[in-house]
């Protein structure tokens, strides 16, 4: 009789031709393993000289599901960007974009500007000469 067990190494066994009187194996050695998830890829290999029956994958750990520290809402993100927020529910932004700004006030008629509400990159209002020209004027 003869008796093999299949292997990494090994995987497989040719049986002798001939008359077999039924008392011979071929076997595997199973193993299960378990694993944590984690922010990093895994492998989940066997042990030298068994074969994986199973593998448990653990449930996410709680310190990389907890969004509850999120503070930002749709109104603080700009459009066309997603978050997600302290729920966990993905949310896309919904403040405008206006890029560079600028105005300028003449301090006559015009005394303020009103920056639109939203990103900017920067900008600058400027004063006209037309309030010092009316007043070297006087």
């Amino acid at each position: 009789a003869v008796t093999q067990t299949l292997t990494v190494a090994a995987p497989s066994y040719t049986i002798p031709s001939g008359h077999h009187d039924g008392a011979g194996t071929v076997s595997i050695t199973l193993e299960e393993k378990t694993a944590t998830p984690s922010k990093s890829v895994q492998t989940v290999a066997p042990t030298t000289g068994k074969v994986l029956s199973k593998v448990t994958v653990g449930a996410i750990p709680a310190a990389y599901q907890d969004v509850s520290g999120v503070t930002a809402a749709a109104a603080d993100v700009l459009t066309g960007k997603k978050i997600v927020d302290a729920e966990g529910t993905l949310v896309s932004g919904s403040m405008a974009n206006n890029g560079a700004v600028s105005g300028t006030i003449d301090g006559l008629t015009t005394t303020s500007y009103s920056v639109p509400a939203g990103y900017t990159s920067g900008g600058s209002v400027s004063l006209t000469s037309d309030i010092e020209e009316a007043l070297a004027a006087i």
